[in-house]
């Protein structure tokens, strides 16, 4: 069974490389799949089209990570108001 944590405690290096599997390798595997019965078809752009969206993801994702880990810390402020 699956620990229970307090939705208020920074997230440790363990649980954000399981949220970013289970978030980011899925949604890869999709694309990997849906592109890969085209992929000798499409040009360079295209393909490092894919790469770059990769790329963005996976900063999304660190970026998320990151502001709900000081959200959890109480830090984050938005217009100027602490929430």
């Amino acid at each position: 069974m699956p620990e229970v944590v307090d939705i208020g405690d920074p997230m440790t290096k363990v649980m954000v490389g399981t949220v970013e599997n289970r978030l980011f390798k899925p949604l890869n595997e999709i694309m990997r799949r849906q592109l890969d019965p085209i992929w000798h078809s499409l040009g360079k752009k295209t393909k490092q089209l894919v790469s770059n969206l990769e790329d963005s993801l996976r900063k999304l994702l660190d970026y998320l990570e990151r502001y709900l880990n000081e959200y959890a810390k109480g830090r984050v402020y938005l217009i100027g108001y602490h929430i």
